[in-house]
């Protein structure tokens, strides 16, 4: 990692969390970030879609948004969460839906925000679609693992999580979880967390994204890897394009996130 790309994540980690950030964010992001923002409504973000499907590639669509403080504002999400699974199972669209914990209400009321996401993940079987409970910062980490767990457990094997590398636990949650069956997506960690719990140095976080990867290659598992991951493990000298099917070794499924 370059020194300036370093100083951008620092940068980008220590304003996160900022509500004036977050209300430009909210005000400008699509014209700053519309390579990552599919649409501000739900048809636009669908018509998204259909063109990446046209390329053969699929999809994970998100309803931006965590940190809330009404559970009314939970309520809300799951409805629209509903609403995304419904649009995507009526458009046939190849895609699956990502969401947050806490935009569920994880950190207001655990019981209030499990039952939410259960009835967006309830939903989505019915559609035969994914549902993806993506990882936050490390306070809501086991959290996150239990949900998952639980929604195993009644049935709902149409989920799965995401793990961090550069937490130290991560090795130890990779080995559990694909024990259990659980699909998972594998990334560095985008948040600013102390030494006590994650790797600092950028060098040891890819190392130990590295390893970690290595050392399951062995299992039967869904996983899914950054484009750059897949460069360095497969040798090759040039980035994977997009709609590029890659055969790794064994039994192990490889997805790439085009982001």
């Amino acid at each position: 990692m370059s020194v300036g790309t370093e100083i951008y994540r620092k940068t980008l980690l220590t304003v996160a969390g900022n509500k004036a950030v977050e209300n430009l964010s909210i005000r400008y992001g699509k014209k700053l970030a519309g390579k990552f923002i599919a649409g501000n409504t739900l048809e636009e973000a669908l018509e998204e879609i259909r063109i990446l499907n046209n390329k053969g590639i699929m999809a994970t669509l998100d309803h931006l948004g965590e940190g809330i403080t009404r559970l009314s504002e939970a309520a809300l999400y799951r409805d629209e969460y509903v609403r995304l699974v419904e649009g995507i199972a009526r458009e046939r669209a190849d895609s699956n839906v990502s969401l947050k914990p806490t935009q569920m209400g994880l950190a207001l009321d655990p019981e209030e925000g499990y039952r939410n996401i259960r009835t967006v993940a309830a939903q989505a079987k019915l559609h035969d679609l994914f549902v993806r409970i993506d990882m936050e910062d490390s306070p809501f980490t086991q959290a996150t693992l239990d949900i998952v767990r639980r929604l195993h457990s009644e049935g709902l094997h149409n989920t799965g999580t995401v793990l961090q590398a550069y937490l130290h636990r991560t090795e130890e949650d990779t080995r559990d979880m694909i024990r259990e069956g659980i699909r998972l997506r594998l990334v560095k960690g985008a948040y600013k967390e102390p030494g006590s719990v994650a790797y600092q140095n950028a060098s040891e976080v890819i190392h130990q994204f590295k390893t970690m990867i290595r050392n399951h290659l062995d299992q039967v598992c869904t996983l899914q890897l950054p484009r750059m991951m897949i460069t360095s493990l497969t040798g090759r000298n040039n980035t994977p394009r997009i709609g590029e099917s890659l055969r790794m070794p064994l039994n192990f499924r490889c997805y790439m996130v085009f982001a």
